[in-house]
């Protein structure tokens, strides 16, 4: 069975393939920058993660403005109840920032780049613990995909994007692809994105800024 980034590929091949037709006729060959040649792409150190602790307990001492350890304990509990992470996994959620160079964000925008990138990986569904398919696993990508400079390593599992969980449905690629295109757009407007994923049981918020 195909995985959601396989589908997401096929579908948008077509459309994709018509768009790039229409701009070598339009404005000839466009400048597709090599990924190989892209600036590295920069941890910036991260918060110190929040501990959950139960009801009517008091939270221990945080980095963290009450808003964002709210948001995270939010998060936590939904891993917990929705995606299947075990209460002992989700004492703490690990932040990892990193900060997109110019050049990175311009190669993702590109709809020339996606299918060489989705080509690199492999994806796999996964049902949460309502039996729907909210996990995507990727097992395996390609040493220089792209996947790999953002911080995802192979065996991480998909859970949570910008803190809400997603329904995978392979029959709606499209609306994963918009998904992608409004991330981008939040991130040049200067806010973070956030994909949170399982990685050894743990749940693990990687965000992206410029």
């Amino acid at each position: 069975m195909l995985g959601i980034l396989e589908k997401i590929q096929y579908i948008a091949c077509g459309l994709i393939l018509f768009l790039v037709l229409l701009r070598y006729v339009i404005l000839g060959a466009p400048e597709i920058r090599s990924k190989d040649i892209l600036p590295p792409i920069k941890v910036i150190t991260p918060p110190a993660g929040v501990v959950a602790t139960p009801p009517g307990q008091p939270a221990p001492p945080s980095t963290l403005s009450p808003e964002e350890a709210a948001e995270n304990r939010r998060l936590l509990n939904l891993l917990v109840e929705k995606q299947g992470v075990a209460l002992k996994d989700a004492k703490v959620l690990e932040h990892e920032l990193r900060q997109v160079p110019t050049e990175t964000y311009d190669y993702l925008k590109k709809p020339d780049n996606w299918i060489p990138e989705l080509q690199k990986a492999s994806s796999n569904l996964k049902p949460g613990r309502e039996g729907k398919n909210t996990l995507l696993e990727i097992p395996q990508f390609e040493q220089d995909s792209l996947l790999n400079d953002l911080g995802v390593k192979p065996g991480d599992v998909l859970a949570a994007f910008n803190g809400q969980i997603v329904e995978f449905d392979p029959n709606q690629s499209y609306k994963y692809v918009q998904m992608f295109k409004d991330a981008l757009k939040e991130i040049e407007a200067g806010k973070k994105v956030s994909v949170t994923v399982i990685r050894g049981g743990k749940p693990v918020n990687l965000e992206f800024k410029l």
